[in-house]
């Protein structure tokens, strides 16, 4: 698989076309619901998305959300879908995410049914869900999409300042929370994680300040060099642990989406303190040190980078609450972050 379609691929696993069922409000047995309750009061309310106005009446008690970082935020509010789409990149045994497992433990929740979501948004399934409102903050949409969703539910999307795949999750969580009626929630989630990111930098004095350059790296590719843009959740995180996007990536061309190209002519240009790259690759690391182009970036020569190749962890990077606290909590992430600074930083 070549970066580029590794690159979509990612995409479209990090949100694409899943869409999940699911339920608010206090646990029954008929609906799979979970705390906590949604504020009355805050309805109806009406939310810009980039494709128009949505007003939403009441409550919502049935969500359908297109793309599992949509379904990741429900459930870090407290909402557990009752069908989603099946991970099938990164997944576990269950077709789903460890984090997103644990929420449902944690809540006393069922599992939520799966299906394919390799042909898209499956509208007729969407109606069946019959649900009051339908959300996908963190993905991809048209208007014709829009449009033929909103005879079925109130469909609430990312803001018309944003775009396909770049909300980030602290914004997304904000906007989810407001479409359910959990703003308090919402807030609580957002400044937990938050926080803990902060306390990574805090606790790392390498991390703290150091630059950075977000990338996916592919002596074997025909554009062998391959950087995130701003708002893409790779950047989102590591700002979010204390890092600095390093200067050189203002001359990057990021009008394409959530990542652009950079000549190997110019490798040695990509100054900074840490470079953190996805790769496909075995044996990623010293691949990517040996190469003869790739080799001049500064932070690989300074072996001041992290070559990661563990498909869960790419989902989690920056994604979802849920997906940066099991990330922090759960893996030795941070400990590679910080020792590959440590070396770009002396």
């Amino acid at each position: 698989m070549s970066r580029a379609q590794f690159l979509k691929l990612l995409a479209a696993t990090a949100g694409g076309a899943a869409l999940a069922s699911c339920s608010t409000g206090p646990k029954n047995e008929a609906t799979n619901q979970t705390t906590p309750a949604p504020a009355q009061d805050s309805f109806p309310l009406t939310i810009d998305t980039a494709f128009g106005p949505t007003t939403i009446d009441k409550a919502p008690t049935r969500v359908v959300c297109l793309g599992w970082i949509n379904g990741d935020v429900c459930a870090s509010l407290g909402v557990i879908p009752v069908l989603q789409a099946a991970i099938t990149w990164g997944n576990n045994e269950n077709n789903s995410n460890d984090w997103f497992d644990a929420a449902v433990t944690k809540l006393g929740a069922e599992q939520p049914q799966r299906y394919d979501e390799t042909d898209g948004p499956d509208f007729t399934a969407i109606a069946a869900a019959n649900p009051d409102v339908i959300i996908n903050v963190i993905g991809a949409m048209d208007q014709q999409q829009f449009d033929k969703l909103s005879k079925i539910a109130p469909v609430v999307t990312y803001a018309s300042d944003s775009g396909d795949w770049m909300t980030p999750w602290d914004r997304a969580t904000t906007i989810i929370g407001s479409a359910l009626g959990l703003d308090a929630k919402a807030k609580e989630v957002v400044d937990r994680v938050s926080g803990k990111m902060k306390q990574v930098g805090k606790n790392n004095p390498a991390i703290q300040g150091a630059t950075f350059i977000p990338s996916a790296l592919d002596p074997k590719d025909e554009n062998p060099i391959s950087l995130y843009a701003p708002d893409d959740v790779r950047s989102v995180f590591f700002e979010g642990i204390g890092m600095k996007r390093a200067p050189i990536l203002k001359e990057a061309d990021f009008s394409g989406g959530f990542y652009g190209s950079w000549s190997p002519e110019r490798a040695d240009e990509l100054q900074s303190q840490f470079l953190y790259t996805w790769s496909t690759l075995e044996n990623a690391h010293e691949v990517i040190k040996n190469d003869p182009l790739l080799g001049k970036i500064p932070a690989v020569a300074k072996d001041a980078f992290v070559a990661d190749n563990n498909q869960r962890q790419a989902l989690a990077l920056g994604t979802s609450p849920l997906g940066i606290e099991w990330l922090i909590d759960e893996t030795d992430f941070i400990d590679q972050v910080n020792a590959a600074a440590e070396k770009g930083t002396r």
